[in-house]
């Protein structure tokens, strides 16, 4: 009773922020449940900060260290084992492996996450567009869906790949065409099954815009579903830039990048196996993780699973 006092007492806009906050807290809550998804969240986090230090290396030391000890040849400790020095032993130019694999969650972290953001910027506004308008306008943009999902992602993405050139920002475009479709399509069903509701309605009553109607009302009611298909969305853009990479069509030596490195390192598996592990080991790790906290985080936002 207390507390519905406090809410009846309180200004519209300290009411929602209350609502808001119990709401959130209330995910938080579900995802802590998951023994797995808080592993993965650890993980994740623990990559993302050593992704942020390693800009701020860059910075202080204005890339000396990264030119000195990441993707200097030292052709002296070629190919060594793991040692003390060296935790993950030395690859074919004698550059340490373990500081090549930390420099490389930078760029692989970057480079997935910034494919999704493109990805779901286009997706999910031509998701948006389809599914409250129909008709026509969905037959349209979901034909162009369906061409595009024809085609094996990582096969349409090497066919962009070659034909734009291999640069690191044409990897990132390649990436995001290929997430497309997947985007739209789940903005698309989570459009549509809430553009009808009681309240769209009575929004359109009352003289709100599409555009409004979109951003204000539907938007914000779609956030579930397209935050976990993001969230796996970057563990499948990663993968991507790894595989790429690993064909020659990502980043290219001498930048430290996990495909880059495991294509480098096929060449002497037989002779010194150790220089997979770091680049294989974190590849499955942060694919891994990302997945675990997705699928986490969709039962958190599951209304269906609240108890």
């Amino acid at each position: 009773m207390k507390k519905l006092r406090r809410i009846f007492s309180l200004s519209n806009d300290e009411a929602k922020t209350l609502t808001e906050r119990t709401i959130s807290q209330e995910v938080w809550q579900r995802y802590k449940k998951s023994r797995t998804g808080m592993v993965a969240l650890v993980i994740v986090l623990l990559l993302l900060f050593i992704a942020i230090s390693t800009y701020v290396v860059d910075i202080v030391t204005n890339n000396a260290f990264y030119d000195n000890n990441v993707i200097n040849i030292d052709l002296i400790n070629k190919l060594k084992p793991p040692s003390w020095q060296h935790i993950a032993g030395n690859d074919e130019y004698g550059r340490d492996i373990l500081l090549r694999v930390i420099w490389g969650t930078r760029l692989s972290l970057f480079l997935g996450v910034l494919a999704v953001v493109i990805a779901l910027i286009i997706g999910g506004t031509l998701g948006a567009i389809s599914g409250f308008y129909g008709k026509q306008v969905d037959s349209v943009i979901m034909r162009l869906m369906d061409i595009l999902m024809g085609v094996p992602t990582i096969i349409l993405a090497i066919a962009i790949v070659a034909s734009l050139g291999v640069s690191i920002m044409n990897l990132v475009i390649a990436v995001a065409v290929s997430a497309v479709p997947g985007q739209a399509r789940v903005m698309r069903a989570a459009v549509m099954s809430i553009r009808d509701k009681e309240f769209i309605e009575a929004a359109r009553a009352s003289g709100a815009s599409d555009l409004r109607l979109i951003f204000k009302y539907i938007l914000p009611n779609c956030l579930s579903p397209v935050i976990v298909n993001t969230t796996l969305g970057v563990a499948a853009s990663i993968l991507n830039v790894t595989s790429l990479s690993f064909i020659g069509l990502g980043v290219q030596a001498p930048n430290a990048e996990w495909g880059s490195m495991l294509s480098a390192a096929r060449s002497y598996i037989r002779v010194s196996g150790h220089i997979t592990l770091g680049p294989g080991l974190a590849i499955f790790l942060t694919i891994m993780s990302i997945n675990l906290m997705g699928d986490a985080l969709r039962d958190a936002l599951d209304p269906r699973l609240k108890r």
